[in-house]
């Protein structure tokens, strides 16, 4: 799948992709590339890895928890705060994420209503990933998201799938998820490119 047929990941990909191209691949035309999971992370500079995937696994069980546990109808706001848009910054880079008390910054942010609407976004966009994506969302929403969670026996059951595929799955899916979100955040800047500037230099990433 190309980059190009990914419109629906965001539009911090597209210029972000410019951005990089031009300093990165020279002349070589970048929308030929394969937009894989992997790449999109490189493009916008998220490491693909364990320990990022980690963060993103707690912030979703967080969401879970604090989603589950209120007893209001939360409020929806069609943009992040900036309170919220520190959030996912911090599950993306920072490396003691998982020592914030994250259940309670979230239902914070669901009343307020600043973080649900930018969650279902970050998850259509999740669901319309070329192929897997159907799977990658299912997975997350029976897991993490869904206004009903079920056990992983139950959703490898549900989804018909192999401890191994499921895994597979939930890892993948929140990668993607944790890029979509991030995509959000940036796309919801006034000047994306200026912010992403910034967070090249904050946190090394035009080494």
């Amino acid at each position: 799948m190309l980059i190009s047929e990914c419109a629906d990941i965001g539009s911090p990909f597209c210029y972000y992709k410019n951005m990089r191209s031009e300093k990165e691949m020279g002349s070589k035309n970048y929308t030929n590339l394969d937009g894989t999971i992997e790449l999109m992370a490189n493009i916008l500079g998220i490491e693909y890895s364990d320990r990022v995937i980690k963060r993103i696994r707690y912030f979703a069980k967080e969401y879970r928890s604090a989603h589950a546990s209120l007893n209001i109808i939360p409020g929806i706001t069609s943009s992040f705060s900036d309170e919220a848009a520190g959030v996912i910054e911090e599950m993306i880079f920072w490396e003691k994420f998982r020592e914030k008390d994250l259940k309670n910054i979230i239902t914070h942010l669901l009343i307020k209503g600043n973080l649900e609407n930018m969650i279902e976004k970050a998850l259509e966009k999740v669901k319309n990933f070329g192929v897997e994506g159907p799977c990658y969302y299912k997975v997350l929403d029976f897991v993490y998201f869904g206004r009903m969670t079920f056990s992983n026996v139950d959703v490898m059951n549900k989804l018909c799938l192999s401890r191994t595929a499921f895994y597979d799955r939930i890892r993948r899916g929140l990668m993607l998820f944790g890029i979509s979100v991030w995509g959000l955040v940036i796309e919801s800047k006034d000047n994306p490119e200026k912010f992403m500037n910034m967070m090249e230099v904050k946190y090394g990433l035009d080494q």
